[in-house]
């Protein structure tokens, strides 16, 4: 079975392409998913996919891991999360992150806190299931907009 990494965190970018090339060096056969918006200003390139795969090949010379980055905004640039998650597929295995992964350890204080295995149930059963798997169409009165698109070096 091949091993699944889902990051969740509205202000992930371009930017935090180190932490998939961290994966990469660890589990070389992993599959990452990460879902993100255009929360802060985040991901607002006209060709998110472009500015992507230009930093990747800043960073790296290596082929990148498979890996979909989704996006989910409303009519607002805002997400329809706000915490951050990094959950393992198939270990079952998570992390809760008090902060954006472009800002830890930078300025201040963050929790991050092992998840239990209920609280990975809640996290697929909500936002993972709402915003990868069903893509809902709104979210309190907002509607959704949605863009995803595979990390590459062409």
């Amino acid at each position: 079975m091949k091993s699944e990494i889902i990051i969740i965190d509205p202000y992930f970018s371009e930017k935090d392409l180190e932490w998939i090339q961290d994966i990469q060096a660890i589990r070389s056969d992993c599959q990452i998913t990460v879902l993100t918006s255009k929360e802060g200003n985040m991901n607002i390139n006209e060709n998110n996919e472009a500015t992507y795969n230009s930093e990747w090949r800043i960073i790296s010379i290596e082929t990148p891991p498979y890996t979909t980055i989704q996006l989910v905004w409303d009519n607002n640039k805002k997400s329809p999360f706000h915490d951050r998650w990094v959950i393992c597929q198939d270990t079952q295995a998570g992390l809760k992150i008090g902060t954006s992964f472009n800002s830890l350890g930078l300025k201040k204080d963050a929790q991050i806190s092992q998840m239990t295995s209920e609280d990975i149930l809640q996290i697929e059963q909500t936002i993972i299931n709402d915003y990868l798997i069903k893509r809902l169409r709104d979210y309190k009165d907002a509607k959704l907009f949605y863009s995803s698109f595979q990390l590459s070096c062409d």
